[in-house]
């Protein structure tokens, strides 16, 4: 969750962790952005990959309560009422947000370790400064 990374951020300041995704249809891309001095990126990297290893079903519930907080904070900003085409735009997009909803709560613990197991399998890692002190991928593989 956000607040994992955050108190990971925490822990080993002045680092910083974030993340971000992008999703398509059978896929998806998730960035991990990890700032840290040399001295402890190992152990950020470490921890963050216990934080994956280890979700848990509290985790997947305030998951999806975000996702969800999201998506409808998201189309308050957005949502013009001025005209008829964009009024039917809206209506459509309201029929597509409750499937959205409806597929964020049918998500499963089961989905979200074989997403996390895709996405450790195949970890890409790029660095910039000292990559002695960051851990090659075979070595994230066996923590």
């Amino acid at each position: 969750t956000p607040g994992a990374l955050k108190a990971i951020t925490k822990k080993y300041s002045p680092a910083i962790v974030t993340w971000s995704g992008l999703h398509y249809e059978g896929g998806g891309l998730v960035h991990l952005d990890i700032e840290a001095p040399p001295s402890c990126v190992r152990d950020v990297v470490k921890d963050v990959v216990s934080l994956l290893k280890n979700c848990n079903i509290d985790d997947l519930k305030e998951c999806k309560k975000r996702a969800k907080e999201n998506i409808i904070r998201t189309e308050k900003k957005i949502r013009p009422s001025f005209n008829a085409a964009v009024r039917a735009g809206e209506i459509f997009a309201v029929v597509e947000k409750h499937a959205v909803l409806n597929a964020i709560d049918n998500v499963t613990s089961s989905q979200v370790k074989a997403a996390v197991e895709r996405i450790l399998a195949n970890i890409s890692i790029g660095c910039v400064g000292n990559i002695d002190s960051v851990p090659c991928r075979s070595e994230i593989h066996n923590w």
